[in-house]
């Protein structure tokens, strides 16, 4: 495992990076440890999988009529990401400190640091709301004559219009 430390004392001495390269046979064996953690941390683990999937598929189907802001609020739920992964890299904490991984405790890790994590949420939330209106402009700048339906998004997409 310590070669697959991203940035190590040799590389400071440069001020640069070290740049490695990988192998296709890094990649089966990050999936490997994944499935362990996996199997480490199963009802957490699919917890918030089936949470994240299931808030894309309501985001979709609550947009559906409103395609022009599925875009935006796709991408902003992005920009949500790291504060919504909490949970999970609480669960990671647990993992790589050996103690058990559950479910509980990682539904409010937020609470050990409650003022900068309610700093950051924010910031977070004021940066969705600037990129929903600025995603929001752009759509009604490209496609002139009103809001586009999902199936003109859809063929502008494919056409590259």
């Amino acid at each position: 495992m310590s070669e697959n430390k991203i940035l190590g004392s040799e590389s400071l001495a440069h001020g640069f990076p070290i740049i490695r390269t990988i192998k296709p046979r890094d990649i089966i064996d990050w999936l490997k440890h994944s499935l362990a953690d996996l199997r480490q941390a199963k009802f957490a683990s699919l917890f918030y999988g089936l949470v994240f999937a299931s808030a894309g598929i309501m985001m979709n189907a609550a947009l559906f009529e409103a395609s022009w802001l599925l875009p935006s609020l796709s991408t902003g739920f992005l920009l949500l990401g790291p504060f919504l992964a909490m949970g999970l890299y609480d669960l990671s904490r647990r993992m790589e400190r050996e103690e058990n991984p559950t479910l509980i405790p990682s539904l409010t890790a937020w609470r050990t640091n409650l003022m900068n994590v309610g700093i950051f949420a924010g910031i977070l939330v004021v940066l969705l709301l600037i990129w929903a209106r600025a995603s929001l402009v752009i759509f009604t700048l490209f496609f002139q004559g009103g809001l586009p339906t999902f199936l003109e998004i859809v063929k502008a997409v494919i056409a590259f219009e």
